[in-house]
């Protein structure tokens, strides 16, 4: 290549490198300006936001501070009387409080077969619910239950303490842990209305008695859900585990404990977790031991075995049907002393009672949103139980029942149903059917 192609190549590939750094300067600037122009978008959204959140912080003191009729007066004459006075604080936290009300109501006709069977529609119960929280800690909860109208029942009554998940105590009139059944009953939650004929002849269909309770759930770093309920209570009275009256123990009344004895009950359920979400089992172990005659002498054990399996929802004949196998067996044993059977001769030695129970849930998938009965969420149910109970004392005295019922949800809270139970009693040898029929209506409100 001669000089001058030389020095024109040199001046060429000068030009290009200025044009490209004049090419890259210009493209920066560029950028720049986008960069500046994301950063005032930034600074004017940073600064809505904080607008907005002084905002809410206002709306929400304005809230919480909002008057409440029902304690401003007793708030300012406190204050008047002493600014340090300590009630308050507790009438102010309380008008920020959270108050549930609700509660359930049930109706049946019944039909039993029996000699001194009874044909009767009445208000079977009424129950009232109160629940009120100060804080996440903090909370009192609530239930009576109306049977008739000489008969109000304290399901339960108590201050709860959450500390944590794995630990809650209670205080107050609390459900004995003994069985699964006795802790979740609430008449509307049933696929049949009959109670079990263990709780409706041996124990009360609630058995409650004040107490102080620990309780809690875990399921962190294991594969399974564990769950625990405990008791420290009065426990039974003298006279309990009489074979010929209907309620075969005793509860005390609240303010009375007739030894010096305390019963202790406790609860154990274990869930497994399975892939499928489709399959739920829960099993329960669960016992109790304390004394019951007046001198302290004699001593009651009791244990429990229950479970649950769900299977569902699939869709077979319906597009949301559930499958759901339930059990529960009780045991007691009872000592008897001398001085207890010359009292109270019919004081049975073992009481004891199991049943199983199906239910199957479904509801046509063209059947729903017809009409106002037929809704989303509306279920047809057959249910089949099976019971066994039996009372060890002079005599043996067996039941054996067979129950089939169905029913009918048009939404979650409320139920119809109907049943037929066939009940065949042995007594000194002697059989018996005292066959019920059984249409009840329940709802929660």
């Amino acid at each position: 290549m001669s000089h001058y192609g030389r020095i024109f190549l040199c001046f060429f590939l000068l030009s290009n490198i200025l044009f490209a750094q004049e090419e890259v300067r210009v493209r920066v600037e560029a950028l720049e300006k986008q960069v500046r122009e994301l950063t005032d978008e930034v600074l004017r959204l940073r600064n809505a936001l904080q607008l907005q959140e002084k905002t809410t912080e206002k709306l929400l003191q304005e809230k919480n501070n909002s008057p409440t009729k029902l304690y401003d007066g007793l708030i300012v004459s406190f204050q008047r009387e002493n600014q340090e006075n300590s009630l308050v604080g507790f009438y102010s936290s309380l008008t920020r409080s959270e108050i549930w009300i609700g509660g359930y109501l049930e109706t049946q006709l019944q039909s039993q077969e029996s000699r001194d069977g009874k044909n009767a529609l009445d208000l079977s119960s009424l129950g009232l619910q109160v629940r009120s929280s100060w804080s996440s800690f903090f909370s009192v909860d609530a239930e009576f239950k109306i049977s008739h109208p000489e008969k109000i029942e304290i399901i339960h009554a108590y201050w709860l303490t959450s500390i944590e998940d794995f630990f809650n105590l209670k205080i107050g009139v609390i459900r004995v842990p003994l069985g699964r059944y006795n802790l979740l009953y609430s008449p509307p939650a049933q696929s049949l209305g009959s109670i079990p004929l263990f709780h409706e002849f041996f124990l009360p269909s609630v058995w409650s008695e004040p107490g102080i309770s620990l309780s809690g759930e875990w399921e962190k770093g294991i594969p399974f859900k564990i769950r625990y309920d405990m008791l420290l209570s009065n426990g039974l009275g003298a006279g309990s585990f009489q074979s010929n009256e209907r309620y075969k123990v005793v509860q005390q009344e609240i303010h009375e404990d007739n030894n010096k004895d305390k019963q202790g009950s406790i609860r154990i359920e274990i869930s497994p977790k399975f892939s499928l979400d489709i399959i739920n089992l829960q099993m329960g172990v669960s016992g109790a031991i304390g004394k019951y005659d007046d001198k302290n002498q004699n001593q009651y054990k009791a244990i429990s075995l229950d479970f649950s399996f769900r299977i569902g929802p699939f869709s077979f004949i319906g597009d949301y049907d559930q499958i759901e196998f339930l059990g529960e067996y009780t045991h007691f044993s009872i000592e008897r002393s001398r001085e207890t059977l010359a009292e109270f001769p019919q004081t049975a030695s073992r009481m004891e009672g199991i049943y199983y129970q199906v239910d199957y849930s479904f509801f046509p998938q063209s059947w729903r949103s017809v009409n106002f009965l037929f809704g989303e969420k509306s279920t047809f149910a057959l249910a089949f139980r099976y019971e066994k109970n039996g009372i060890h004392a002079k005599s043996l005295t067996s039941t054996n029942a067979y129950t089939v019922g169905f029913h009918f949800r048009p939404q979650e809270q409320m139920i119809f149903r109907v049943e037929y139970s066939f009940i065949e009693e042995t007594i000194r040898s002697q059989n018996d059917w005292n066959n019920r029929f059984l249409a009840s209506f329940a709802t929660f409100f």
